[in-house]
């Protein structure tokens, strides 16, 4: 494993496993010890999906909320700091989401009405609310509705919109 990736697989318990290196600490659990192998991640259950940031990590939960820990220096986690989470803490305001994806230091939210919602780093506008004000709770997409998919990059998002 390089240094520099996180892995995270579903296992048949449906408890999410992950594997990392301490600092920043993407994955939660012990520090500072690398984890080399994949192991629980301790306080998170229900898990449907996950995405890997560049030092952070969000999961989707059945019950439509969204969960994240890891860095946080550019508020990607979405509880309203800018604090290192070791563990998993809920975003902040999330309900109903379809999907949910990480970029290297922002996330998006597909919500299952086809809006989009997005937190983190946006010095570029990648967070896609017509600022480039970075913000450490969701916000929503400006002028998005009828979105099918979303995916996030090193510093852009994109949408798949119906029709």
């Amino acid at each position: 494993m390089d240094h520099g990736e996180d892995t995270e697989s579903c296992q048949s318990d449906v408890t999410l496993r992950s594997a990392a290196c301490c600092s920043p600490p993407r994955a939660a659990g012990p520090s500072p010890a690398n984890r080399t192998t994949p192991g629980p991640v301790p306080g998170l259950s229900d898990v449907v999906s996950v995405s890997a940031g560049g030092h952070h990590s969000v999961a989707l939960r059945s019950d439509g909320s969204v969960v994240a820990f890891g860095h946080n220096g550019a508020g990607q986690l979405g509880d309203g700091t800018n604090e290192q989470r070791s563990t998993p803490v809920a975003v902040s305001g999330l309900t109903d989401v379809k999907a949910v994806v990480a970029g290297y230091d922002h996330n998006v939210a597909l919500l299952r009405d086809g809006t989009v919602a997005s937190w983190g780093f946006n010095r570029y506008g990648a967070l896609g609310d017509g600022t480039d004000t970075s913000r450490n709770q969701p916000v929503a997409v400006t002028g998005l509705s009828g979105v099918l998919a979303v995916a996030a990059g090193w510093q852009h998002s994109l949408a798949v919109k119906a029709g």
